[in-house]
């Protein structure tokens, strides 16, 4: 059964505690032919990288404008967990063949334990005539090493505020922890088309979640904001939000209901409207079951 039928009755506005915006800076290089070798780094504020326990490693690219003849040289690196040093992680050089305008280097992450996120930079150590002109000698990211996914076989997924019906779903639970993984939870509503109650208010949109991440602590339910895969017309996505990030918002019904059901009960938030939908305040708003 669903809670709303047309919902734009029930938009309501909230202050937010939480939000945090970050403007992501990328600078495409500008290559100029000349005596140095024109050395950079893509942008200066790279994608983020999640390694997997049993292979920490991934490479990042560096480009050249002057590819006559071969050339070689080293990389810093550095990196911060919680405004702390973090030591041991490592780089290789870099190497040029002539004619080579493209390169990789490969970037360790060993010590990182699973779950923790560093900050990582990396500085180009060569001569300075030797970056890029409007190129970039350094570049930061962030690295996550990832949980050990274990598949335990095939639950459900029902979302009872806005699209009722329950979808068949695989479920993963990360090795060691009370952490589990649902993947493609919204996947056969969209398959379905928007419910006839949603018409005129919402319509699909490209803005999805494709794995739903939720842990267990002290019997509550956490979860990072996901994308159900509407957006309100007027309005922006829905993006679905555990309640404590708002102020004054009670989050008890986000609870393991036994050990087979969980239950989830999110704001969902609209960015460009700083308002949104109080799934918050009701049994049953979502509902997962465990294989």
């Amino acid at each position: 059964m669903k809670y709303i039928n047309r919902i734009s009755v029930l938009l309501s506005f909230l202050t937010v505690l939480l939000f945090s915006a970050c403007n992501t800076d990328q600078e495409g290089p500008l290559y100029t032919e000349g005596e140095g070798q024109g050395v950079t780094f893509i942008s200066k504020s790279l994608d983020g990288v999640v390694v997997s326990p049993a292979e920490p490693t991934f490479t990042i690219d560096l480009l050249r404008s002057n590819t006559t003849s071969a050339y070689s040289g080293e990389i810093i690196i550095s990196a911060v967990l919680n405004k702390m040093p973090f030591e041991g992680c490592t780089v290789t050089g870099f190497n040029f063949a002539a004619g080579e305008n493209k390169t990789t280097i490969t970037v360790d992450v060993t010590p990182l334990q699973i779950s923790q996120v560093i900050t990582v930079t990396l500085a180009l150590s060569v001569p300075e005539g030797d970056v890029a002109i409007s190129g970039t000698a350094q570049a930061s990211f962030t690295v996550i090493k990832d949980y050990n996914w274990q598949e335990l076989g095939e639950g459900t997924f029902t979302d009872n505020y806005f699209f009722g019906g329950t979808n068949k779903v695989k479920v993963f639970k990360a090795e060691g922890f009370d952490r589990y993984r649902v993947v493609g939870p919204y996947d056969g509503y969209y398959a379905n088309g928007l419910p006839a109650d949603l018409v005129g208010d919402f319509m699909l949109s490209t803005a999805r979640v494709s794995n739903l991440d939720f842990w267990i602590e002290d019997g509550a339910v956490l979860y990072n904001k996901f994308a159900i895969g509407l957006n309100y017309v007027g309005g922006g996505d829905v993006l679905a939000y555990h309640p404590s990030n708002f102020k004054g918002v009670p989050t008890e019904f986000n609870k393991v209901v036994d050990e087979k059901t969980i239950q989830l009960a999110p704001y969902y938030f609209i960015e460009e409207l700083s308002g949104g939908f109080n799934g918050a305040t009701s049994d049953g708003v979502v509902i997962i079951t465990l294989p």
